[in-house]
């Protein structure tokens, strides 16, 4: 076991089990990263503020949203860490660092051209410039997803749903699981499924690392994997230097899972697809829990598919899981988007903010900027249609959020359409705080958006539970009479990880 002192009930421990919890606290203290411990105990307005959702006190998750989400594993509650998915990560590339080259950045981040937005390097960006949350980063990594499977030669590629642009980065992490499989005579299927998921995470942690390097230089900073096997029910701490044979052989410290989590990764039945914000408070997990797949990023921003979007990772991790016979993919959006917040901020003031904010470095990073640009052309059509209304900057900001959420399920509604897929696609919207959900009509006109900003008594709330919804029920489209009516609420999940 990782060198630690026992965990007192006071510090975790279950009255029912009397077996310690390992919180993700106490999971990353015996990980090295104590550093973050005091100032998580020295500052509870970090967890108690509303603003947790921006400012959580475990730092960020990477993570491939396969079915298994880190809250399944560590005491992680809403608010407590930012969430961002992945299956993979693109290698990072050093940008040029001359004064051309930084000139030529600034003017693509102000005319926004094609940038290659990456979800997982704007998360990064956005989460560890803020030194006093962001220093931990955890890839969270499986044995059980389709990539991995696709990694270790148990599905084929063209059967998985991901491009060949996407998969061109698994390629070098295929042919390295290969080669070892062949020198140690590996031929189990799930003994190789753990050899890929165990690259997957290291090559995860490699990309992350090398980013903050370059684009954070000096951060504090812990960067670690934590990487679950159903095979062996077992969970191994995995770093960019790690000897991932002697972890494959057994030869590190573990920790054991409990087996119904071990049989929860291996299924394959997913009702739906659940892509939601970064933002803490509304994870799709937190929400609706459940057998899904799990898709986070910025402002859940999902633009037009095309030519572009086929190394893109949101519409990766969607194209995965129509491809597969997944019936419902649904667009978790909220109130209070730091992100939606920061684009209707930039176009309000128009390109003299971007060009400040290029040269100084402050405001939205430039990963930031060009993953939030995908929003721009929706933003701008909300600030056209409320420049001669009174509306205040939340009302603003609740209208362009309402309108990216639908965009972003009319985008996905019509990928499906063309590929002859029934794919039912849902648009819903939380309300931080009360945690009731309305479900936004993907034909909802700009008006009628405005309509539900102004008049809050024209919004339509899901009255189902959000597990009554994933199993199929019609939407109630009644609405509460109060903001305490509705019903649906976070399912919160603690796993026992026995010391």
């Amino acid at each position: 076991m990782f060198d630690a002192a026992p965990i007192t009930r006071e510090q975790g421990g279950t009255e029912e089990t009397g077996v310690a919890s390992w919180s993700l606290r106490d999971w990353l203290y015996v990980s090295a990263l104590a550093s973050q411990r005091k100032a998580w105990e020295t500052n509870p307005e970090l967890v108690t503020s509303e603003a947790t959702g921006q400012k959580p006190k475990a730092g960020v998750f990477l993570y491939d949203g396969a079915g298994l989400a880190p809250q399944e594993v560590f005491d992680i509650k809403a608010g407590e860490a930012f969430f961002c998915t992945s299956s993979l990560v693109r290698p990072f590339v050093k940008q040029p660092g001359s004064l051309i080259g930084k000139i030529r950045n600034i003017v693509i981040s102000l005319i926004n051209q094609k940038t290659s937005a990456s979800s997982p390097f704007a998360a990064l960006e956005f989460a560890c410039s803020h030194s006093e949350w962001g220093k931990n980063v955890v890839v969270f990594g499986t044995d059980r997803s389709t990539i991995v499977d696709v990694i270790a030669g148990q599905q084929k590629a063209k059967g998985s749903g991901y491009s060949k642009e996407w998969l061109q980065f698994a390629a070098p992490i295929a042919e390295w699981v290969n080669k070892t499989a062949v020198d140690f005579g590996i031929t189990d299927p799930d003994e190789l499924r753990v050899l890929a998921g165990l690259k997957l995470t290291q090559e995860k942690l490699r990309a992350a690392d090398d980013f903050l390097d370059t684009n954070l230089p000096g951060h504090e900073r812990n960067v670690v994997g934590a990487f679950v096997s159903s095979a062996r029910q077992q969970l191994y701490r995995v770093k960019k230097d790690s000897d991932l044979m002697a972890i494959f052989r057994g030869e590190v410290d573990s920790l054991p899972i409990p087996s119904e989590l071990a049989d929860k990764m291996k299924c394959t039945n997913h009702k739906a697809l659940g892509c939601g914000c970064c933002d803490a408070r509304a994870n799709p997990y937190d929400v609706f829990g459940g057998d899904i797949r799990y898709s986070n990023s910025i402002a859940v921003l999902v633009p037009k598919y095309g030519e572009d979007s086929k190394d893109h990772p949101t519409w990766a991790n969607i194209t995965s899981s129509v491809e597969q016979g997944i019936p419902h993919v649904f667009i978790l959006g909220h109130k209070d988007c730091g992100g939606v917040k920061a684009l209707v901020e930039i176009y309000r003031r128009g390109w003299m903010m971007r060009l400040v904010n290029s040269l100084r470095g402050r405001g939205p990073g430039k990963n930031v900027a060009r993953w939030l640009m995908q929003g721009k052309d929706v933003v701008k059509e909300a600030l056209d249609f409320a420049k001669d209304r009174n509306m205040t900057a939340d009302q603003l900001n609740l209208l362009a959020a309402f309108r990216i959420k639908i965009q972003s399920g009319r985008n996905v509604a019509e990928y499906a359409e063309k590929q002859g897929k029934e794919t039912q696609v849902s648009v819903y919207f939380l309300e931080i705080g009360s945690r009731n959900i309305m479900q936004l009509p993907l034909n909802q006109t700009m008006e009628e958006s405005y309509q539900w900003v102004m008049d809050p008594s024209q919004r339509q709330y899901l009255l189902n539970t959000p597990k009554e919804v994933l199993e199929g029920y019609a939407a109630d489209p009644r609405r509460p009479s109060s903001a305490n009516d509705n019903t649906a609420g976070k399912k919160n999940h603690k796993w026992v990880l026995a010391a």
